[in-house]
C-alpha cells in the first residue's frame, strides 16, 4: 500500500491469487490450520521508517489499521524490527484472523479442498478490499483523491475480470470438474468486486457503468456449465474406451420432431404449475432433465444429443433457443 491510500490499486491482489501467486505447492492439499500462513503471506503489510531507532509502541498508537484491510486493531498482530544496515526500521501488521464472507454470492459448496481454499483466501480478500476502499472513502479530503483511486481500481478489476472469463473459456477443453470450478468461482467473484466498487463509488466513477447481470450471463454463454458437474476427462487408451463405449450406447426413444421441441416440452412442464399452484409439473433440476434427455432419446438422425444443446435450451434466459407457435407442445391441458 502506497503513503496515501487513494493512490493504491488494492485489487491487484485478486490478480496475484488468481495467478496462484501464494499456492507454492498445488499438488499438496493444505489443511484449514495453515489456510492462515497463506493470508499473512497475502497481506501482511511492511511499514518502513527511515531511522534505525522509532518509539514502535507510540507507532502502533498511530496507526490506522483500516487502511491497511484489518477490521480492527485486534485483528493484527504487530512485529517490529530494526535494519542497521539499511539505517531503517520496519514495522509489520501481520493478521492473525481470516475474514469471513459478509455478501451472499450463490455458489455450489466446492467438492475439493483446493475449491475450498480458494473460496476463503478469495472471501478474505473481498473484505479487506471493503475495509480499505471505506477507508479511502472516509479519510480523503477531496473528491478527485477518491475519483483517482475509484477510477484506478474500476480498470483493474475489469482487466482481472477480462482475464478470468478467458481464462474460463479455455480450461473447458482440458481441465477437471475441480479446476474448472476453480476457474468459475474467479468469474463469480471478480463480477462481485467490479459490482462492488462500481456501487461504492458510483459518484465518483467516470466509465462506462458496470451491468453484473449482463457480465453472469457473457461469461456462462461460454461454456457448457454442466462440464462443473462431470466426471473428470480421462485420458490415453481409457478416453479412446471411453468415446467407444459412447458411440455404441444406442437410445431407447427415437425422437422424430425437432429437438428443440423436445428440450422445450421438458422446460415447459418445469415450470408450469398444477392447477393447485403449489407444485410444477415436473418437480426435477435441469441438471437430472439434461442426463435424462440425453440417455433417453436420439434426434431424428438417430444421433444422441449432445448435453449442451440441451442445457443450453433449459436456462431460462436462452428463450430464443426455445421452440415457438405450432412447433411448442402445449403442456397446460395437463396441469390437473
Amino acid at each position: 500500500m502506497s503513503g496515501e491510500p487513494y493512490k493504491s490499486i488494492d485489487v491487484k491482489v485478486f490478480g496475484d491469487i488468481l495467478n496462484r501467486k501464494y499456492f507454492i505447492d498445488e499438488t499438496e492439499e493444505q489443511k484449514q490450520d495453515e489456510l492462515i500462513d497463506i493470508i499473512k503471506k497475502i497481506h501482511t503489510v511492511e511499514i518502513i521508517y527511515n531511522q534505525t531507532k522509532i518509539n514502535w509502541k507510540k507507532e502502533f498508537d498511530r496507526i490506522d489499521v483500516g487502511g491497511y484491510g484489518f477490521k480492527c486493531k485486534e485483528d493484527v498482530k504487530f512485529e517490529y524490527k530494526q535494519k542497521p544496515e539499511d539505517d531503517a526500521s520496519v514495522i509489520y501488521l501481520v493478521p492473525n484472523k481470516i475474514y469471513e464472507l459478509q455478501d451472499k454470492i450463490d455458489l455450489k459448496e466446492p467438492r475439493c479442498e483446493k475449491g475450498k481454499q480458494l473460496l476463503t483466501v478469495l472471501s478474505d480478500a473481498f473484505e479487506r478490499l471493503k475495509v480499505k476502499a471505506m477507508h479511502v472513502l472516509q479519510s480523503s479530503g477531496k473528491d478527485i483523491h477518491i475519483a483517482h483511486y475509484a477510477n484506478k481500481n474500476m480498470q483493474v478489476a475489469q482487466r482481472i475480470c477480462y482475464d478470468a472469463r478467458i481464462r474460463f473459456s479455455k480450461i473447458q477443453s482440458f481441465g477437471s470438474r475441480e479446476a474448472i470450478y476453480s476457474v468459475y468461482l474467479q468469474n463469480i467473484f471478480m463480477i462481485n468486486v467490479v459490482q462492488y466498487l462500481n456501487k461504492m463509488f458510483s459518484q465518483y466513477y467516470k466509465g462506462v457503468e458496470f451491468n453484473k447481470d449482463k457480465a453472469k450471463l457473457d461469461m456462462y454463454d461460454l461454456v457448457d456449465l454442466n462440464m462443473i458437474m462431470e466426471a473428470k476427462p480421462a485420458y490415453g487408451a481409457n478416453a479412446v474406451q471411453s468415446i467407444e463405449n459412447a458411440n455404441q450406447r444406442k437410445p431407447m426413444c427415437p425422437w422424430n420432431g425437432q429437438t428443440n421441441s423436445l428440450v422445450t416440452l421438458f422446460y415447459d412442464l418445469m415450470h408450469t404449475k398444477t392447477e393447485e399452484g403449489d407444485k410444477n409439473l415436473l418437480g426435477a433440476s435441469a441438471e437430472t432433465v439434461t442426463e435424462m434427455i440425453h440417455s433417453i432419446f436420439s434426434d431424428k438422425n438417430g444421433n444422441i444429443i449432445s448435453k449442451h444443446t440441451i442445457a443450453t435450451i433449459l436456462k431460462e434466459y436462452r428463450d430464443e433457443k426455445r421452440a415457438k407457435g405450432k412447433k411448442r407442445i402445449d403442456v397446460d391441458p395437463y396441469k390437473g
